[in-house]
């Protein structure tokens, strides 16, 4: 991957000023900004919220497991690798059986997934809203990755530059590029969003509410979005979880402030759309 230019650079330094001043000027450094609009009904079990979690995660996680078994088996040989045209498809299977969990395992709650933040409303609310926050959100992370590429430079870390899938993209034909695209910019923020910011986010904060003055106290919301993007950037690529964890973290406090899943999923949706073009543009 070639190196930012000098311009490139400096366009990226000033956005990334502008975001902090954005940043300081919606309130965003104070504690209690982050505790917006309460999501679910107070008298709600987490136990329920639990067991629908437990059931998507998996899902998830059952169809690459299966999927590898099967394989295996086929090949007689354990240590076989997928090939990428099947690590593909098996990434999308679990993201389509996750999604189907979701939809599925709300049925214990005998409530709409609208509560989690997905009512009509807010879809529209979000088509603004989620454009608005990423362009606040995008230098901060830009920046964050800069951060952690000084480090790893500093200690002699090598990595490669850029996610396994997009790697895929150089090579693979046409079809399977376009079923590569639509992973990773839309399949992608939607189920990650429904699982770690819509039912994992929730349950941390609510359960953590319990142990604090009142529900929504900034402590047990802070505290629920930390462990809520530290567990996400940890499903990813360990050297991309310095800025992952970041995207999580401004991603949980969109949530948290707004109670709008659609505005989160827009952002992370940017985020990834952004990513595949910059790095189709780099080669």
């Amino acid at each position: 991957m070639n190196e930012p230019s000098v311009p490139i650079l400096a366009g990226q330094m000033i956005w990334g000023l502008l975001a902090v001043a954005s940043c300081a000027a919606l309130g965003v450094h104070r504690p209690r900004k982050i505790a917006g609009p309460v999501r679910l009904s107070p008298g709600e079990p987490n136990v329920r919220l639990a067991g629908i979690l437990f059931l998507v995660i998996a899902a998830w996680i059952a169809v690459p497991v299966m999927y590898s078994l099967a394989f295996a088996g086929r090949s007689g040989d354990t240590a076989t690798k997928l090939t990428p045209s099947a690590m593909v498809w098996v990434g999308l299977g679990g993201y389509v059986a996750a999604t189907l969990a979701v939809v599925l395992g709300n049925r214990l709650r005998h409530r709409p997934l609208g509560d989690f933040g997905l009512r009509p409303g807010q879809f529209f609310k979000a088509l603004i809203l989620a454009p608005a926050a990423a362009l606040v959100i995008l230098p901060l992370v830009f920046w964050s990755a800069v951060a952690s590429e000084w480090v790893y430079s500093a200690v002699g870390y090598k990595h490669p530059m850029e996610h396994e899938m997009l790697r895929m993209l150089l090579d693979a034909p046409w079809g399977l590029k376009i079923v590569i695209v639509g992973v990773a910019v839309l399949a992608a923020p939607i189920v990650e969003e429904l699982i770690f910011r819509g039912l994992l986010q929730t349950l941390l904060v609510r359960g953590l509410g319990r142990f604090s003055p009142s529900p929504r106290s900034p402590w047990a919301v802070w505290t629920g979005v930390v462990l809520a993007s530290l567990l996400f950037a940890s499903v990813h690529e360990a050297w991309s979880a310095p800025p992952i964890f970041f995207l999580a973290l401004c991603l949980g406090y969109l949530y948290e402030r707004t109670g709008n899943l659609y505005a989160t999923m827009g952002v992370h949706l940017i985020f990834n759309a952004a990513s595949t073009t910059v790095f189709l543009l780099s080669r």
